[in-house]
């Protein structure tokens, strides 16, 4: 996003770079394009997860291989996400933690945010409660139907399906929960009120083949719902 925004990134040579997952390692130099005024605007990011930028709860090890990166390339992404974030650190003089709240959301956008606009960090959660009053429409809902990418325990820490679940519990709301694989514990899915659970990814079809067949998998998931919600009248 930074280098879509005009900030240069240099490797060793002195050549530019565009920065991606893999190459962040390389990064020696990184120049940052005269600012605009920002001085009278206030920048918000709002997040549905809390995980730092680094480390075993970081965005390479907890979301790297949710988005297609193989495991033995994962410390070397780690080393790379390390130097960059010092770099810019080192770049922009900004006293911010790289560990804050939030700074590995989306793959480190969160931490480009936190650093590079000073934006003030929030929860998804949060914003989208106050602009659809959404506490008051589960209120008067008969069925909730929420998803998720991968339905797992990151589930439940910020993220809209788990709140949308803590609040449904709350009010003895019917859940259904569409999401691309499901990986909750039995334990997780009881605590939660026990939600109907219906994923693309199963025992004939595997996570490629959802992703590539992810509409027409929808919408016989519809059907399904629609059936299943007919029958527990």
């Amino acid at each position: 996003m930074m280098s879509e925004l005009g900030v240069k990134f240099y490797n060793e040579e002195g050549n530019l770079m565009s920065p991606c997952g893999g190459n962040l390692i390389k990064i020696k130099n990184v120049k940052i394009p005269e600012k605009p005024d920002f001085q009278n605007i206030t920048f918000y990011t709002w997040s549905d997860v809390v995980n730092p930028l680094l480390g075993s709860t970081g965005a390479t090890f907890i979301f790297a291989s949710q988005k297609g990166a193989k495991e033995e390339d994962l410390p070397l992404m780690e080393e790379g996400m390390k130097n960059y974030s010092h770099l810019v650190k080192k770049v922009l003089h900004n006293k911010t933690s790289i560990q804050s709240k939030g700074s590995g959301a989306a793959g480190g956008l969160g931490f480009a945010s936190l650093f590079f606009f000073n934006a003030k960090m929030e929860k998804g959660m949060h914003f989208f409660e106050r602009l659809f009053q959404l506490k008051s429409e589960i209120s008067k809902a008969d069925w909730i139907i929420t998803g998720e990418g991968c339905f797992d325990s990151q589930s439940f820490k910020g993220k809209v399906v788990g709140s949308i679940l803590e609040y449904a519990k709350r009010g003895d709301k019917k859940v259904i929960v569409v999401c691309g694989e499901n990986k909750i514990t039995p334990h997780l899915h009881k605590k939660n009120g026990s939600p109907k659970i219906f994923s693309l990814v199963n025992k004939k079809i595997s996570g490629e083949v959802a992703m590539k067949e992810a509409e027409s998998l929808l919408y016989e998931v519809g059907k399904k719902i629609g059936i299943y919600i007919k029958e527990e009248k």
